[in-house]
């Protein structure tokens, strides 16, 4: 083994060539001194008390310059150790949307390059070197709560085509998925569970029924672009549940920071408290419509999210004809905490009020105008809930209100009215009704989950018998349902999921069916 040659110079290469350089420094200004000054003006001792002192400030410049040097290294590590924390948070941040376990943030690296043509919204990685889901997973963080705002990160844009000669860039996704739906009784809807459809008259129940179905496919385009301003989105999306498996239009909004103008979910839903299931139709309990919009919704600190809105009205008012003529107003306050101090669970609350005006002819009297007051409250959340599993997550919504129907899933698929008139009194009355649901889902393998799910829905009774409509003649409803959920690879969801539901007439029959679908979807 060969010995490395000591080296002649006792000090580091670069304190070496700085001492030579503060060396030659001093003998200038000596030369310099000396070519100003007469010899005879100074003596030896003076001369060699003038390099003492100039050689003294050289070291304590040199000093400042060494601290100065040392506390930038500190600062460059300490931003170093936030930039690991932050992509840390925001892996666990996905992680709860997506219900994976997140991945530590890898050591900090240099921010690699935009691609070319995206801007910096389009780069290949966050700065800070971690990994995103959508990386890591082949998805994007949305793609299970089915709310395109929720994954929306200005920074991230994985899988964006660059649009020559544009700092835009541009995403196709969406998922092909394949369902097998087997009704062991009649349920008024072949492809999907309407609870509120179920029959009650025991002669139109009818038998067992099967339906294969693709519609509910998906397709989305999404556009970001940077400017001066900042960066620009406009997002479209739609399925194939039309009338004969045609597209049909779900999403399509433009965003600029906190501003959105478009169709989408409406701000009084809570998408995050939302469970995983196989089912199109969905929990009959859940607030579930997506209307034209413009919403405001800034972020008050780490934890605190505000949203106002103006909605859509679209009113559907029994005996007689809605009027769209004042938009719907939704104000909405969200905390959402990742579990510190006291409270060391994930967790978040969202309380929603919505307030509208109900306006409307009477088809006995259409040249005269009414009007009735509708509100509705909303209170829902998640949390973790690891009693089973460090995974496992627990969600509740409750709803109550006037007038609001339209909101309900289950009311506004069967078209129970917002507001009725009243045949003995002529007046506009706004109905109500009480709508929630309460969601467990279980991780039973990293791949496997499980959603149980427990909703209802109550209409207030009527004091006048209107028809034998479904829509005017509800009155409650129940929904128990169980999926199993199986994901062989992170762009492939196969899974199973058991229904069962009751529908309650308003002084009449009751009605229920059994249902189990099978599907297979396929994102990209």
């Amino acid at each position: 083994m060969s010995r490395r040659k000591p080296s002649i110079w006792p000090l580091d290469p670069r304190r070496g060539r700085a001492l030579i350089g503060g060396v030659l420094v001093v003998f200038l200004a000596s030369a310099v001194t000396a070519a100003e000054i007469p010899a005879g003006d100074l003596t030896n001792a003076e001369i060699a008390a003038i390099v003492r002192q100039q050689a003294a400030e050289l070291a304590a410049q040199r000093a400042l310059i060494d601290e100065q040097r040392a506390a930038l290294e500190s600062q460059q590590q300490v931003i170093r150790q936030q930039q690991q924390e932050l992509a840390a948070q925001r892996e666990a941040l996905n992680s709860l949307r997506t219900g994976e376990a997140p991945v530590a943030a890898a050591p900090a690296a240099a921010a690699p390059a935009a691609v070319a043509g995206t801007g910096p919204a389009a780069t290949k990685t966050p700065a800070t070197g971690a990994t995103t889901t959508g990386e890591r997973t082949g998805r994007r963080s949305d793609e299970r709560n089915d709310d395109p705002l929720l994954g929306y990160d200005p920074a991230q844009f994985p899988g964006a085509i660059p649009l020559p000669g544009t700092d835009a860039g541009l995403r196709i996704s969406g998922y092909v998925k394949a369902n097998v739906v087997q009704s062991f009784e009649s349920v008024g809807s072949g492809d999907r569970f309407i609870v509120g459809s179920i029959p009650t008259d025991p002669a139109a129940r009818g038998t067992s029924e099967a339906a294969l179905t693709a519609s509910q496919s998906r397709l989305s385009f999404e556009l970001r672009e940077d400017s001066e301003l900042g960066q620009f989105r406009a997002f479209i999306e739609g399925d194939f549940a039309g009338t004969g498996e045609t597209f049909r239009l779900r999403h399509a909004f433009g965003q600029y920071r906190q501003v959105l103008a478009g169709k989408t979910w409406s701000t009084f839903m809570d998408t995050e408290a939302s469970p995983e299931e196989i089912d199109f139709e969905g929990i009959n309990g859940r607030l579930n419509t997506r209307r034209t919009q413009f919403r405001y919704f800034p972020a008050i600190g780490q934890q605190w999210n505000m949203a106002v809105a103006l909605e859509d009205p679209g009113v559907l008012v029994l005996n007689g004809a809605g009027l769209s003529q004042i938009p719907d107003v939704v104000v909405s306050a969200k905390r959402s905490v990742r579990g510190r101090l006291l409270v060391k669970k994930p967790w978040h609350l969202k309380a929603a009020a919505l307030f509208r005006s109900i306006r409307a002819r009477p088809t006995a009297n259409p040249d005269v105008t009414e009007s009735a007051t509708g509100w509705g409250l909303s209170l829902s959340g998640r949390t973790a809930f690891d009693i089973w599993g460090e995974r496992d997550s627990l969600m509740l919504q409750i709803n109550y209100g006037a007038g609001y129907s339209s909101y309900v899933n289950d009311l506004g698929t069967v078209g129970v009215p917002d507001a009725t008139f009243n045949p003995l009194t002529g007046e506009l009355d706004a109905i109500s009704a009480m709508a929630w649901y309460m969601a467990l889902q279980h991780w039973w393998r990293p791949t496997i989950r499980s959603n149980f799910i427990v909703s209802s829905v109550n209409v207030e009774k009527l004091d006048f018998v209107v028809s034998d409509d479904f829509g005017e003649n509800y009155e409650s409803t129940w929904r128990l349902s169980g999926n199993l959920i199986w994901s062989p690879v992170p762009r492939v969801d196969v899974g199973a999921e058991l229904l069962w539901g009751q529908r309650q007439n308003q002084e009449g029959p009751s009605g229920n069916a059994t249902q189990v679908q099978f599907s297979m979807k396929y994102l990209f």
